[in-house]
């Protein structure tokens, strides 16, 4: 009996204009990412550099070597970074791609696990020995 009175209490009506607030609430509230929002950066840049050689200075270095010519080189250095930096990542690509290919081959060759060089020359103690002891340089006799 009880749970008759709920349900006619907390009936359709209330269910749905919960899901109604819930929709509104979602379509309201903005998108959250990680990063913060994206800036918008153009490609080439907003305004012209040879629009710098209308400005008037004191300078007695003329307009175009004083403003343009940096832009255009910061420009092309900025390219050819681009490129090698595209570059770097499609070499890195190939190199991992390498590397999982090496490691396949090494697991159907029944080598157990990633070379971890723990076996390595390196990885060996060798005789003891301290800082500054120079014992084995110079000798006891007759000394002090």
């Amino acid at each position: 009996m009880r749970c008759d009175q709920e349900k006619k209490r907390f009936g359709g009506k209330a269910l749905v204009k919960v899901l109604a607030a819930l929709v509104v609430f979602a379509t309201c509230v903005p998108m959250v990412s990680a990063q913060g929002p994206q800036r918008y950066q153009p490609s080439r840049p907003t305004v012209s550099p040879y629009m710098n050689l209308l400005r008037r200075n004191a300078s007695p270095v003329p307009n175009y070597y004083s403003f343009v010519r940096p832009m255009q080189r910061q420009a092309a250095f900025n390219q050819q970074q681009a490129t090698f930096n595209q570059q770097q990542i499609q070499f890195q690509v190939r190199q991992n791609a390498e590397n999982q290919q090496l490691q396949a081959d090494l697991m159907k060759a029944g080598v157990a696990g990633p070379v971890s060089g723990a076996s390595a020359w390196f990885q060996n103690p060798g005789s003891r020995s301290t800082f500054l002891n120079t014992s084995q340089y110079f000798s006891r006799a007759g000394g002090r």
